[in-house]
């Protein structure tokens, strides 16, 4: 995202205005779009809260009781497209989506003053890392699960006074540098922002801090008492971004840092703009989540091969599942050998491979339960192409896994070749 006291200074910027480096190695800037043009995603945006507790007002959410009406004037000039939505988490270990994203502007304001005029619960500790961990995860899955191709921001009206589990907190931020989440929080002032996140050998407190520095959102405080204001400054922010896409140069997997800098032609023109992005990307360029449902689900090809019993092998792979968050769909992985797919050449000697993935539940009588299909594109990079031992091409889709599904079978298609797998249903693995 980028910022400025002149508004013009931060519009009708190009990919050539823009430098991306992987740690110290630069990246090639394969895709470019932008909020103002309406050709980056949409926004999938989240007003999230404590639920209230046996504490003073200076900490959690209970500064907003009473002022959520402030916030709607700035849900207004959201567009279109974009949606809202609310969700709370408690030190009790319960947490809860308490309005799916709607278009619906006004609702948000009830919903959030519904939730903190509960009654208040007692504080814990492991019991709320557990619960606000799993919120932001459920978060993430409904945002998918509602527009595939939506960013979730979540904004937290919130005075951090969060901890997590070093490793707990590693995976939460992963979960969201997968979706290119952004985290905002938005407070009353009372609580500091902090620069000094470690307060053990295995922990973090100020967590939410934290997540907002290193997804390229930031924390906002405000003693007046006016938080629309500041809502609508982080919409501004939102509509001010830029959507850079690039294949990483090892997909590892794992976390790389990213840098975002300005080229040397354009630095001096753009010297009073800011710049703000995330402090890390998750470099897996084939991990592609599941795109809105298609054609596919209805395509007679693709329903005959998740009916039938035989087993198509002309594109080879395997899977495996786990269900994240209970009550949310089952997150798939399929892992296909790249020698099986009809690849077509991209300028540079990247290549891509179009393909439709399918997957059902299938009864213990051998009857389809339920299914979804998804298109979508796979990619490798030149480097890729070059290593001795080609890896697995990972591809992503989430299905709800009916209740009467003995075992899950997979199809994959591309340009008239198949393959298909099958797995038990109680091989997927459950949340802890």
């Amino acid at each position: 995202m980028v910022s400025s006291k002149d508004p013009t200074a931060v519009q009708s910027l190009q990919a050539a205005d823009f430098q991306l480096f992987d740690g110290r190695t630069p990246l090639l800037i394969s895709t470019f779009g932008s909020a103002s043009t309406g050709t980056a995603r949409p926004l999938s945006l989240w007003l999230v809260v404590q639920c209230p507790e046996e504490r003073s007002v200076s900490s959690g959410s209970g500064f907003m009781l009473g002022k959520t009406d402030t916030l709607t004037p700035a849900l207004r000039k959201l567009r279109e497209k974009d949606t809202v939505a609310v969700a709370n988490w408690c030190d009790d270990g319960k947490s809860s989506v308490d309005l799916a994203p709607t278009t619906d502007r006004s609702a948000p304001a009830a919903t959030l003053q519904s939730v903190l005029s509960a009654p208040p619960v007692r504080t814990g500790t492991q019991s709320g890392q557990d619960s606000l961990r799993d919120m932001i995860l459920r978060i993430q899955e409904v945002s998918i699960s509602t527009e595939a191709d939506a960013v979730p921001v979540l904004v937290f009206l919130y005075g951090d006074v969060s901890g997590m589990w070093e490793d707990e907190l590693n995976d939460t931020l992963e979960h969201v540098l997968q979706t290119s989440g952004i985290i905002y929080e938005l407070d009353n002032g009372a609580i500091p922002a902090q620069k000094r996140f470690v307060v053990g050998a295995r922990a973090r407190g100020h967590v939410i801090h934290y997540l907002s520095e290193k997804t390229g959102g930031h924390v906002l405080s405000t003693w007046s008492s006016d938080y629309g204001k500041e809502l609508d400054r982080i919409i501004g922010e939102l509509y001010s971004r830029y959507q850079l896409g690039f294949l990483p140069p090892s997909a590892d997997g794992h976390q790389h840092e990213l840098q975002i800098k300005f080229s040397e032609d354009s630095r001096k023109r753009l010297k009073s703009v800011d710049l703000h992005y995330p402090a890390a990307y998750m470099a897996s360029p084939n991990v592609l989540r599941s795109a809105p449902a298609s054609m596919a689900e209805s395509d007679p090809a693709i329903l005959e091969a998740l009916r039938s019993s035989s087993r198509y092998s002309e594109i080879v792979f395997d899977a495996s599942g786990r269900i994240g968050v209970a009550g949310q769909p089952a997150q798939f992985r399929l892992y296909i050998d790249p020698r099986s797919l009809p690849w077509r050449t991209l300028k540079g000697g990247d290549r891509a491979a179009s393909l439709t993935i399918a997957v059902a539940g299938i009864s213990a009588q051998g009857q389809m339960a339920g299914h979804t299909a998804r298109d979508l594109e796979a990619q490798q990079t030149k480097a890729e192409l070059s290593a001795a031992n080609p890896s697995s091409i990972i591809l992503m889709v989430d299905f709800a896994v009916p209740d009467e599904a003995d075992r899950l079978r997979f199809v994959v298609r591309a340009s008239g070749r198949l393959g298909s797998f099958e797995m038990p249903a109680n091989q997927i693995r459950k949340p802890r």
